[in-house]
C-alpha cells in the first residue's frame, strides 16, 4: 500500500507557501480583472436594466444583479464596480478551492484555483460556487440552506435558472447510491424541490424560467444570431486548453468517484456545448473532480489541510484582499477613456441619436443594440435581451443579418429607418449599392446607413 508523503503531519513552511501562493492569486485576479477591458455592450445593458430596476421595473431577468451593479457604477463610478467584481470572483474561487481541498488536500487545490480561473469567473458565478458547496458538503437539514442562495441567484442573474437541475443531479445521485429510504437522500430531493420552486420567486414568476433560459442563451436556436461556440465566447478557456483538461480528467477519474460528481460534471459539459459561456460552471463543478483525480493518480501529491494558525490565515486572507480590492478599485484604466469612447460602435449609436429625431434601429451585431438603451429617442429592433425576442423576430433578425431574399420587406414592416452594419459584409455592401439608404458614418468595425430622407 502507497503511503502519502504529507501524512507525517503537514509542514508549517508548505502552509505558509500554500498561503501566499493564494494571496498571490486573489491580487492577480483581481489586477487583472482591473486592467481588462470591460464587455461594454453587456455593461450598458445592465446599467439600463439596472436603473430600471431601481425605478420599479422588475420585468427584466436579473434584475437584482443589473440594480447592484447600477448602484455601485453611479455611486462610485468603475473603481467600486470593479473592485466588487473582482472581490467576488475571487471568493468564488475560494469556494471552487475548498471543495478540491478536502478531496485533494492543499496543494492540488491551490493548482485547482488556478485551473478554475482560467475560466474566467464573473461576479455573478458566486452564487453557483455557493450553491454547489452547501450541496455537496453540508450535512443533515443545512442542505435547504441551498434554497436560499437559489432564490438569490435567480434573482440575480438568468443562469439562477440552472439551481434546479444542478440540485436535482445531486439528489439523484444520493438516490442511486444510498436509495429513497436514506434519510441524507430525502433531504436531498426536498433540498431539490425547494431551488426548482426557487425559480417562482422572482418578479416573473412561472414566466421565469423559460424566459431565463433565452437570456442565458441556453438555446442552439439562437445560433447564427449570437455567439455559443466556446473559442468565440470563452477565448481564454479555449486556448488555454482548459476545456480539454477538464474533460481528460473528468474521464479518467470516473473509477471510485460519487455518481453525483459524474451527473453534474456530465451536465455542465453538455451546457457547454449548448453555450461556451457555460465554461465557468464547467469550473465550478469540474475542478475540484480534477484535483481529485490527480491525487488518486499521483498520491505523493497529497498534503492533507492544516488545522494550524486559523488566525493567522484569516490575517494573511484579509490583507491579501484589501489589497488586492485596493489596486482594483484605484484603477486608472477605465476611468482614463471612459468606455463608451473606446469601443465600436458606441459612438456611432451616439450619431445616430444626435439631433434628438425618434428611430428605429437595426443592428447586424445584436448586442451592439444595447447601447441604444441609453438614447430614449432609439427604439432597437432587438437587443441583448433575447429573451423579448420571438420566433418571428429570430427568424427576421438572421433574415436581415444576412440579406437573405425580403430582407428589404422585413425592415419596411418594421420601419427600421437606420442600420448598423458589419463593415464588409454582405448587407453593408447592399446598403451602399441601395440608392434607399445613405451611409451616415462609419468606423473600422462598423457602417451606419440612414434610410433616405430619415434626417437625424
Amino acid at each position: 500500500m502507497m503511503v502519502r508523503a504529507a501524512d507525517a503531519g503537514p509542514s508549517i513552511f508548505r502552509h505558509a507557501a500554500v498561503w501566499s501562493l493564494r494571496a498571490l492569486l486573489a491580487v492577480v485576479v483581481l489586477g487583472t480583472f482591473a486592467a481588462t477591458p470591460p464587455d461594454a455592450p453587456r455593461l450598458t445593458l445592465g446599467l439600463e436594466v439596472g436603473r430600471g430596476a431601481l425605478h420599479g421595473d422588475f420585468t427584466s431577468v436579473g434584475w437584482l444583479g443589473a440594480a447592484l451593479t447600477a448602484m455601485l457604477h453611479d455611486a462610485s463610478g468603475f473603481g467600486a464596480l470593479t473592485g466588487f467584481c473582482g472581490l467576488t470572483i475571487v471568493v468564488a474561487l475560494a469556494l471552487v478551492e475548498m471543495r478540491a481541498r478536502t478531496r485533494a488536500g492543499e496543494v492540488l487545490s491551490l493548482v485547482a484555483a488556478v485551473v478554475a480561473a482560467f475560466a474566467f469567473l464573473d461576479f455573478m458565478h458566486v452564487c453557483a460556487a455557493a450553491l454547489v458547496v452547501v450541496l455537496e458538503r453540508a450535512t443533515g437539514y443545512r442542505i435547504l440552506f441551498a434554497i436560499p442562495i437559489a432564490v438569490v441567484w435567480c434573482n440575480v442573474s438568468p443562469d439562477g435558472v440552472l439551481a434546479a437541475p444542478l440540485a436535482t443531479l445531486v439528489a439523484l445521485g444520493r438516490t442511486f447510491e444510498g436509495g429513497l429510504r436514506s434519510r441524507r437522500t430525502q433531504i436531498a430531493w426536498l433540498a431539490a424541490a425547494g431551488c426548482t420552486l426557487a425559480m417562482l420567486a422572482t418578479p416573473l414568476v412561472a414566466a421565469y424560467p423559460a424566459a431565463a433560459l433565452e437570456a442565458a442563451r441556453f438555446d442552439r436556436d439562437l445560433l447564427g444570431i449570437v455567439a455559443l461556440n466556446p473559442r468565440d465566447v470563452a477565448p481564454m478557456g479555449y486556448r488555454s486548453a482548459f476545456l480539454a483538461i477538464v474533460l481528460f480528467f473528468g474521464v479518467a477519474g470516473v473509477r471510485g468517484r460519487r455518481i453525483e460528481d459524474t451527473l453534474l460534471l456530465v451536465f455542465a459539459v453538455a451546457l457547454t456545448f449548448v453555450n461556451g459561456a457555460a465554461l465557468p460552471l464547467l469550473a465550478i463543478v469540474g475542478v475540484p473532480v480534477m484535483a481529485y483525480t490527480l491525487s488518486k493518480v499521483a498520491p505523493q501529491f497529497y498534503a492533507p489541510p492544516s488545522r494550524r494558525g486559523g488566525w493567522t490565515d484569516a490575517l494573511i486572507a484579509g490583507v491579501a484582499i484589501v489589497l488586492a480590492f485596493g489596486f482594483a478599485a484605484g484603477s486608472n484604466t477605465k476611468v482614463r477613456a471612459p468606455w463608451p469612447e473606446r469601443v465600436s460602435p458606441a459612438a456611432l449609436i451616439a450619431e445616430a441619436a444626435a439631433g434628438g429625431r425618434s428611430h428605429r434601429l437595426f443592428c447586424a451585431t445584436i448586442e451592439w443594440c444595447d447601447y441604444a438603451l441609453s438614447y430614449p429617442n432609439l427604439s432597437a429592433f432587438a437587443d441583448g435581451r433575447l429573451e423579448r425576442l420571438t420566433l418571428a423576430g429570430r427568424d427576421a433578425q438572421r433574415s436581415v443579418m444576412r440579406a437573405r431574399a425580403g430582407w428589404k420587406a422585413t425592415l419596411a414592416a418594421a420601419h427600421v429607418d437606420t442600420i448598423l452594419a458589419r463593415r464588409g459584409d454582405a448587407l453593408s455592401s447592399l446598403l451602399s449599392l441601395d440608392p434607399g439608404w445613405d451611409l451616415a458614418d462609419a468606423d473600422a468595425a462598423a457602417v451606419l446607413y440612414v434610410r433616405s430622407g430619415a434626417s437625424r
